[in-house]
């Protein structure tokens, strides 16, 4: 059995403890995500009105950091983001390293979401992460696009992200 993917019974995760003997999954504390029960407290995002493309796509996007917009990071928009947590400093598979905000305690996975810019549109993708993604207090579902817009709050696991599309990339 191929011990990558995630169980589910009844909506619930099982452990790794929880498969039968010869199916457990290595453990490797160090880079493990926190898990906390988060998806039962958000509604599934809704439909978004498809509307008009971006006017223009943004050549950069700004994260700030919760609510307080003292504390932010910007990230060239390329045609794919990975955000998540870097496990080492030659870590390639992920653009946009969260280890410096508390991400492993805060219950983002290593490989967290994928941002997407395609068509004029920028979207976002839960790459069925242990904590969830969301869009305005809104549960992703799994492996799904879902329309970003300009002054969206991002949140993965516990770590919240306000999203503002830039035009230059400062």
């Amino acid at each position: 059995m191929d011990n990558t993917k995630i169980h589910r019974i009844n909506s619930k995760k099982m452990r790794s403890e929880d498969l039968p003997g010869d199916e457990k999954a290595p453990t490797d504390a160090y880079n493990a995500t926190q898990e906390f029960d988060l998806i039962d407290q958000h509604s599934d995002m809704p439909p978004r009105f498809a509307g008009d493309a971006e006017e223009s796509m943004p050549a950069a996007l700004r994260f700030y950091l919760g609510d307080d917009k003292a504390a932010w990071f910007d990230v060239v928009l390329n045609n794919e983001l990975i955000l998540g947590r870097k496990t080492s400093p030659n870590d390639r598979q992920v653009d946009v390293d969260l280890n410096p905000y508390d991400a492993k305690e805060l219950g983002v996975s290593r490989h967290h979401a994928i941002i997407q810019a395609h068509r004029d549109r920028i979207a976002i993708k839960d790459f069925n992460s242990s904590n969830g993604t969301y869009i305005n207090d809104y549960v992703l579902k799994p492996m799904f696009s879902y329309r970003l817009q300009n002054g969206d709050v991002v949140q993965l696991g516990k770590l919240k992200l306000i999203v503002e599309f830039r035009q230059d990339p400062s």
